[in-house]
């Protein structure tokens, strides 16, 4: 969506923070504005990248760590895999 916005704001020329912020909200609609103004704010940016940066962050997708868990103790050594090759493998693990 934020891609999308960016376009318009590109092709309508829009490039005060405040006016690109109004948008971002208006095209998101109340349910977007109601997360926004729960949201903390990030200490530095203008209107619009301070809006930007934490909506992004709350609609990122999150690691479900159960699954982490459960796949990491799934790991085996292969059968002719080297102990310290295994070893390595699991410390290249996805970090939690």
């Amino acid at each position: 969506m934020i891609e999308n916005l960016e376009f318009n704001f590109t092709f309508f020329k829009v490039t005060d923070a405040k006016n690109k912020k109004a948008a971002l909200m208006i095209y998101g609609g109340q349910g977007l504005r109601i997360i926004h103004n729960n949201l903390p704010d990030p200490e530095d940016g203008n209107d619009y990248e301070k809006a930007k940066s934490k909506l992004t962050a709350y609609f990122a997708p999150k690691k479900n760590v159960d699954f982490l868990i459960y796949q990491f103790r799934e790991v085996i050594q292969d059968e002719h895999e080297p102990f310290l090759t295994f070893v390595n493998r699991l410390r290249n693990w996805e970090t939690l």
